[in-house]
């Protein structure tokens, strides 16, 4: 990595210098809640000709004895994340009906997939804004979600009587998520119409309001540029 220059890459997609990096760290530091430190997290790494591409999070962390916010990244690699721009591995898992879905059905078209699970509150919230998604892009677009509860097609259809998604839901799916290493949820993963991972997010990003003080989604257009690249490929 000599000689290499290091670029960091925010959950936005926003590629910044290292200055620019720390200068968000110093902000995020300065503003942690008292008794709180912030570790800048690298868990991805991607090599570019003479660029080092560092994914790159916020981490907090309680403080224990003298130790304080410093800008010293950490490298915690995150494993869903090695299969970009690799093969998504194949599935085979049942719907809500019981009909069997295999990954190849994916092929010819972009594809979200959404993974979640029943007990994830921010998997949840998420629901009305990847409705959203579905509904812009249409038939442009597969839209899956695989879940991990497991042999509970009665359950989640009565959860969807009461929830509104409308992705093509899959159930079962607790030993493919080991496989893959998915990690905590929500997570989204984007793949090109040759079953290509191109793209990994975590839930929506979630904003503040500056008069309820209250953390909420707003709005998916974080997604669609990705989106968009996809349907262009």
């Amino acid at each position: 990595m000599f000689g290499q220059k290091n670029y960091y890459k925010t959950s936005d997609n926003k590629i910044l210098s290292e200055e620019q990096f720390k200068s968000i760290f110093d902000a995020m530091a300065k503003n942690t809640r008292e008794g709180f430190i912030v570790i800048p997290t690298i868990y991805h790494r991607v090599l570019r000709n003479d660029s080092i591409i560092n994914y790159v999070r916020f981490e907090g962390e309680r403080k224990t004895g003298d130790k304080v916010s410093k800008f010293e990244p950490v490298f915690r690699q995150d494993s869903l994340f090695l299969l970009l721009d690799k093969k998504l591995p194949e599935f085979s898992l049942r719907d809500l009906d019981g009909k069997l879905f295999n990954s190849s059905q994916l092929l010819g078209k972009p594809t979200l997939i959404n993974l979640w699970n029943l007990h994830c509150g921010p998997c949840i919230a998420e629901f009305p804004f990847l409705d959203q998604l579905k509904e812009k892009y249409g038939d442009k677009m597969n839209f899956i979600s695989i879940t991990d509860d497991n042999n509970d097609s009665e359950r989640l259809s009565k959860f969807f009587m009461k929830k509104s998604f409308h992705f093509y839901h899959l159930q079962d799916a607790e030993a493919y998520v080991k496989k893959i290493k998915r990690g905590a949820v929500p997570r989204n993963i984007f793949i090109d119409r040759n079953g290509i991972v191109r793209d990994i997010q975590g839930g929506l990003p979630f904003e503040k309001d500056e008069k309820t003080g209250e953390i909420a989604i707003k709005s998916s257009k974080a997604f669609e540029p990705i989106i968009e690249r996809l349907i262009r490929m």
